[in-house]
C-alpha cells in the first residue's frame, strides 16, 4: 500500500539523519520499486525516495551512487519540475558532494557554482537545502586548495548553518574546523580563525 511505503520512507530519512543510513538502504531499496508502480516514474514520492537511496548510498559508499543520483536530476528535467522542486537541488548537491568526496573537485565545484545561484533564487537562501550545498562547496574549495574562496564562502554560511541546525550540529563543527584550517594556511593569526557564533 502506497501509505505503507510513505511511513518506511520517512523512517529512512530518519534513520539517514541518525546516521543509520546502512539500516535506510533496504527499506529504501524495497520503497523505491512500489512507488514506482504506484506514481510513476516522475512523481514527486518516487523522485524523493530515489533522492534518499542516492544520498543512503553515498553514505554506504555504494559504486552505483552516482548514476541514481544523475537518473533523479534527469527525472526532474524529464517532469519539468527541476527549477521548482527542492528535491532536484538536493540531488544535485548530493552529486557535487559525491564528486568532492571521490577526488573528482573540479567536477565537484563546477557543480557546486552552478547549482548555488539556481537553489538560492528557487528556495531563497536561508532554505537548508542550499545552506548546506556552501558548506560542502566550502570542503570542496578547502580541498583544492582554494584557501581564501574556502574561508569566504565557510564565513558566509555559517550563522546560517547554526540558526537551522544549532551550534553543536556537526555541518556546524565541520564549519569552524575548514574556516579555521583555511585561516591557518593562508598565515593569519589564529585568532582571525574566530568566528561569531551568530
Amino acid at each position: 500500500h502506497p501509505e505503507v511505503a510513505w511511513a518506511e520512507l520517512e523512517l529512512s530519512k530518519n534513520l539517514i539523519k541518525l546516521q543509520r543510513s546502512a539500516e535506510a538502504l533496504p527499506l529504501l531499496q524495497a520503497v523505491l520499486p512500489r512507488f514506482t508502480q504506484a506514481f510513476g516514474a516522475t512523481h514527486h514520492r518516487t523522485l524523493n525516495a530515489l533522492n534518499a537511496l542516492s544520498y543512503a548510498q553515498i553514505d554506504c559508499k555504494y559504486s552505483d551512487a552516482e548514476a541514481g543520483l544523475r537518473e533523479l536530476l534527469r527525472r526532474h528535467r524529464e517532469a519539468g519540475t527541476a527549477t521548482s522542486d527542492y528535491i532536484y537541488f538536493q540531488g544535485w548537491t548530493n552529486l557535487a558532494r559525491l564528486l568532492t568526496l571521490q577526488g573528482r573537485l573540479h567536477e565537484a565545484a563546477t557543480e557546486f557554482e552552478a547549482l548555488l545561484p539556481q537553489a538560492r533564487q528557487v528556495l531563497g537562501a536561508d532554505h537548508r537545502t542550499p545552506v548546506g550545498a556552501a558548506q560542502h562547496y566550502g570542503s570542496c574549495l578547502l580541498r583544492l586548495k582554494r584557501w581564501s574562496a574556502a574561508r569566504s564562502v565557510l564565513a558566509e554560511v555559517r550563522p546560517q548553518l547554526i540558526r537551522i541546525y544549532g551550534p553543536e550540529h556537526a555541518l556546524v563543527q565541520a564549519n569552524a574546523a575548514g574556516y579555521g584550517e583555511a585561516t591557518h594556511a593562508l598565515g593569519l593569526p589564529a585568532t582571525a580563525g574566530e568566528l561569531p557564533s551568530e
